[in-house]
């Protein structure tokens, strides 16, 4: 008689125990069990790009985020006489990454991908340094790059850098 009491309470605790499982793949799209969060891509455009800096000043290594024309315009100065691109900063940021100044060449900077993450957007940064190689043949170079983002969200920045020889 015993027995017969026990099976009913285990097929119930069977069904309420899976009430609340996940039977189906880690990412179906239902909520349960999706570790993940979902990764969006962000367009980007580069609005102005050089190794060398018409101004001739020098720089240290920066990253700069412009979020008003009259900033973005006073900065482009100090790098270009490109006419500076109107942008709708209701719809977009600017960054500018800055190599510095070094009288070294084999300094570059490209930009990969942007994404946005949980509110964030990360522009992925790749530089590129001189091997030993490379030698000062007395000229000022200052890669840089102004990026638009298509964003209104904060932007982190993450780099990566490789060597090069200049043989």
């Amino acid at each position: 008689m015993r027995f017969f009491k026990v099976i009913p309470f285990s097929i119930a605790f069977l069904f309420l125990s899976a009430c609340g499982a996940d039977w189906g793949p880690e990412d179906d799209g239902d909520g349960f069990g999706d570790n993940q969060s979902v990764v969006d891509d962000v367009a980007t455009q580069v609005l102005h790009q050089d190794t060398i800096l018409e101004s001739g000043l020098e720089h240290s290594k920066q990253i700069r985020f412009f979020d008003a024309q009259i900033d973005y315009e006073d900065e482009l100065i100090n790098y270009s006489s490109d006419v500076p691109q109107e942008v709708d900063f209701s719809q977009y940021r600017i960054v500018l990454v800055d190599v510095g100044s070094h009288s070294v060449p084999g300094y570059t900077v490209t930009v990969g991908d942007a994404y946005e993450e949980d509110e964030i957007v990360t522009l992925e940064v790749n530089y590129t340094t001189p091997g030993v190689n490379c030698r000062d043949n007395g000229v000022s170079y200052n890669p840089y790059v102004f990026v638009r983002i298509e964003t209104t969200l904060d932007v982190v920045v993450t780099e990566m850098a490789t060597k090069t020889d200049c043989n």
